[in-house]
């Protein structure tokens, strides 16, 4: 009866894996009606640019004579330096602020800020007359 056995298993898979062959109706024909093209998407409007930040009014020193400086400094760049040469005197005038911010807080700062800032004011007078600026 062993023997039968595989014969009896593939008997039962040959007769339940019999192919149906009654063939399939042919597949009925739909008439395609041609839709209009989509519209292209709309392109969204651009949103108009935020106004760029305001730079913060620079602070005081609190010492007049380097107030005085870093004003008729910013108005002699703004005024009569080329754009091309103002970028890098501006970051240079913005380094020497915070420098002077940092110096008026030590001990005798005031005092010695008074001295250096006259000293920069004359040379700055001196050197900016060749952009047309007069202090």
């Amino acid at each position: 009866m062993l023997k039968l056995m595989p014969l009896f298993v593939l008997l039962v898979l040959v007769i339940g894996c019999k192919k149906d062959e009654t063939p399939a109706p042919p597949p009925k024909k739909v008439q395609q009606v041609a839709e209009p093209a989509p519209e292209p998407p709309k392109k969204p409007e651009p949103e108009p640019e935020p106004d760029p930040p305001k730079a913060e009014a620079p602070r005081d020193v609190g010492v007049p004579e380097c107030d005085n400086y870093l004003s008729k400094y910013r108005a002699c760049l703004k005024e009569k330096v080329p754009a091309g040469t103002r970028a890098a005197m501006e970051k240079q005038l913005q380094i020497t602020h915070e420098e002077w911010l940092k110096a008026v807080k030590q001990p005798g700062g005031k005092r010695q800020l008074t001295r250096a800032c006259k000293t920069a004011f004359d040379a700055m007078a001196t050197s900016m007359k060749a952009f047309g600026c007069e202090w």
